[in-house]
């Protein structure tokens, strides 16, 4: 007999920051643009949308189905699932539970079903959500109510992606790819670019697509290296947080015609910024 239980991302983290803090960074506009999605909109009540948006890349809309104050957000949207016109609902629901200044976040991400048709899916938000919430630990423990500044470099190119970051973690790019090639979580790295950046911090993950660390070279800030692939293409995404301090000048148009030109002639839809 076939097991047919959804498949579902379930995962529990606790921070050392008061229940309400972490409540409003999940529901209020202004604080999830300080470490999930730059642009934000919410509207509190049950039916009300939640729309996530990364500029012209990713939108993410939901509608939602459960509002406890302090305690309880879930959502609902519908994925393709592969079935042509026919959508499949899947829900995000966040709980808490804490007093003081500790809480316990527990996500649900569930209305995977098992066949192949949602593995796209169910993959994208299995390596997403651990990274995310990391950014959110991060945000609430350390830059509480601050703003976030953001260089963010991304292209898709027409190179596998193993060999996408072979060439953008390279010497002549990034020069990263010691820092986290085999690296486990909790060790130190530093690295330089071709261009004379300097990121030095601690592996948050390194795996296939992620490369993401904490800054202690940026005041704690936060990077994320992916190259994943997106429709026979790779996807280049290149990702510097920093609250208390200013990102080095000049980076985001660094990081531009770095991109550029390791992939000369293979961007299939130019870098944008």
């Amino acid at each position: 007999m076939t097991d047919t239980t959804p498949r579902r991302f379930e995962r529990t983290l606790h921070f050392d920051a008061p229940r309400e803090a972490v409540w409003r960074a999940l529901t209020e506009p202004d604080e999830i643009a300080r470490w999930f999605a730059p642009e934000a909109r919410v509207e509190p009540r049950v039916g009300g949308e939640v729309a996530w948006r990364w500029q012209d890349h990713f939108d993410w809309k939901q509608t939602i189905e459960v509002l406890e104050e302090g305690e309880r957000l879930c959502t609902r949207y519908d994925a393709w699932g592969g079935r042509g016109d026919e959508e499949h609902p899947l829900f995000i629901d966040f709980r808490l539970t804490g007093e003081g200044g500790t809480t316990a976040l527990r996500i649900v991400h569930s209305g995977f079903g098992d066949d192949a048709r949602f593995d796209g899916e169910y993959d994208g938000i299995s390596r997403g959500w651990p990274i995310e919430l990391r950014s959110l630990q991060l945000y609430v423990e350390r830059h509480r109510g601050h703003d976030r500044h953001l260089v963010w470099t991304r292209a898709i190119v027409d190179v596998e992606p193993e060999q996408a970051w072979a060439a953008i973690s390279a010497q002549t790019g990034l020069g990263c790819g010691a820092a986290f090639d085999g690296v486990e979580a909790g060790a130190p790295f530093a690295f330089e670019s071709i261009d004379g950046d300097r990121f030095a911090g601690t592996v948050v993950a390194s795996n296939d697509q992620d490369r993401v660390g904490i800054l202690s070279s940026h005041g704690d800030g936060w990077l994320r290296l992916w190259v994943g692939p997106l429709e026979g293409a790779s996807m280049i995404w290149l990702w510097c947080a920093t609250y208390d301090v200013e990102p080095p000048v000049g980076l985001q148009a660094r990081w531009d015609a770095l991109v550029a030109r390791v992939f000369a002639g293979r961007i299939r839809e130019g870098v944008t910024s």
